[in-house]
């Protein structure tokens, strides 16, 4: 299994190279999620020319929890993004290995940063983000996500 080291941390990815030239999508799953979620999506995106690298964030997953938020910030350093939440079918499927591969600390961990954390400047965002929600998601609701990026996907 691929890892990355990424300031210090230990970053476990997912990489999937186009079929031709195109942008590079960058997958963050949400809240107690992992690089899973995404895996349905991808084959029909590099298929359709985008490189896609999905990752676990510290603690998710596959990707070691490392002492706080600090590590999760500075991962991202990539222009187009895909975020996700964690109430769609697809992460249903996923559920059993994220129970077994989340670290407590870092639920937590992430949970805090997220209750405290300011309100974004989604106005600043100067490259295309694509939002997608679940139609079940109780978190990452399509009217929220609509006042963030440029497209909006309700996945079913």
């Amino acid at each position: 299994m691929p890892f990355a080291q990424v300031n210090g941390k230990s970053i476990f990815y997912s990489w999937k190279p186009a079929t031709r030239a195109g942008l590079t999508l960058y997958f963050i799953h949400g809240l107690g999620g992992s690089h899973s979620f995404w895996e349905p999506c991808i084959p029909g995106l590099v298929e359709a020319g985008f490189s896609c690298l999905a990752i676990d964030i510290p603690g998710f997953g596959q990707s070691p929890y490392n002492n706080g938020l600090e590590g999760i910030a500075n991962t991202v350093d990539i222009p187009t993004l895909a975020i996700g939440s964690k109430a769609t079918k697809i992460a249903q499927t996923f559920v059993r290995s994220l129970i077994q591969s989340s670290n407590l600390e870092a639920y937590m961990s992430l949970a805090q940063a997220i209750a405290d954390a300011p309100v974004p400047a989604y106005h600043e965002i100067k490259v295309p983000l694509l939002c997608v929600a679940g139609q079940e998601d109780q978190v990452a609701h399509l009217e929220d996500l609509a006042l963030i990026g440029d497209r909006h996907v309700l996945s079913p």
